[in-house]
């Protein structure tokens, strides 16, 4: 049984020695893909700045409600995270606070008739062309 013990354990040594080698060739293959990626990242023209959003203008924004279309269903008003907007004795909106608004349109987006419109302080040169 001595005999088949030691043929045993040469086996399993002769094992561990290929492990040991393919764990140096996948090493030796991964260290050479680093060097390559690394160098062409380093070939690689610098990446441009990304393009910035416009900026808000600040100042007092306009807010026009179209009372013809709205049918007071106060979605504006609850949406409104500055509390801009206040239903008046029969539901519909109206502009209490207009200071505190920050152009976020949560009340234009959410009107479902379109009946209310964001409008900021100076119209964009884009717009006016």
């Amino acid at each position: 049984m001595s005999a088949a013990i030691a043929s045993a354990t040469g086996a399993v040594n002769a094992v561990n020695a290929v492990n040991a080698v393919n764990a140096v060739n996948a090493v030796n293959t991964a260290s050479a893909a680093n060097a390559a990626v690394t160098a062409a990242a380093a070939a690689r023209p610098a990446a441009a700045e990304p393009p910035r959003a416009p900026v808000v203008p600040r100042g007092i924004y306009r807010i026009e409600l179209t009372r013809a279309l709205c049918k007071a269903c106060g979605l504006c008003v609850a949406w409104c995270p500055q509390k801009v907007l206040e239903a008046d004795d029969r539901g519909y909106p109206r502009v209490a606070r207009i200071a505190d608004c920050v152009n976020c349109k949560a009340c234009e987006r959410h009107c479902p008739d379109f009946a209310i419109e964001v409008i900021p302080p100076h119209e964009p040169e884009e717009r006016s062309r």
